[in-house]
């Protein structure tokens, strides 16, 4: 995918307009940027949408009420901020999940058919696997990001922990 920028620093690229809106603006021809960090971001961005659709998956767990909700909104705002981020750098966000969300439902219906206690132990034990995951992504990416992205990737690194502290009570 190309974006045609137009900038009135003086550059004339390669490619000219003749005709249009841009007839008499310079351009320069920008693509979407893909290395390794942007990659990252995406692999961290679809854990993130994992862990978010398992945590909506069991807000109907009324014992685990507040861990649920907690959980859900810290990835819901950490989805948010790596898209951000990943187009920030001139990515493209994928956020489709590498784990089927008909898996996801299958676990869900596993977990209500054992007993409660059991279920219940199951699934934190799953909520934390999916957290212990995202922290190696965050710590990894933060060797690798530019400094402008440092906070914000702490901060998220920050929650992510806070949800596993949260998980292991």
């Amino acid at each position: 995918m190309i974006i045609f920028q137009t900038a009135g620093c003086g550059y004339t690229g390669a490619i000219g307009f003749k005709s249009g809106l841009l007839a008499d603006a310079p351009s320069q021809a920008t693509t979407f940027r893909s290395d390794d960090y942007i990659h990252r971001l995406n692999r961290t961005l679809q854990a993130e949408v994992r862990a978010l659709s398992a945590y909506v998956s069991l807000a109907h767990h009324r014992s685990l009420e507040p861990v649920i909700a907690e959980g859900s909104a810290s990835h819901h705002h950490a989805s948010r901020e790596l898209v951000r981020l990943v187009i920030a750098s001139r990515g493209v966000p994928e956020d489709r999940s590498a784990l089927s969300i008909g898996l996801t439902r299958r676990l869900v219906t596993l977990f209500n058919r054992m007993p409660s206690g059991l279920a219940e132990r199951a699934t934190i034990a799953t909520l934390r696997q999916l957290e212990r995951q995202l922290i190696p992504n965050y710590k990894h990416l933060l060797k690798v990001a530019p400094a402008r992205d440092l906070d914000t990737l702490r901060e998220l690194l920050e929650q992510t922990s806070k949800q596993d502290l949260a998980l292991s009570v």
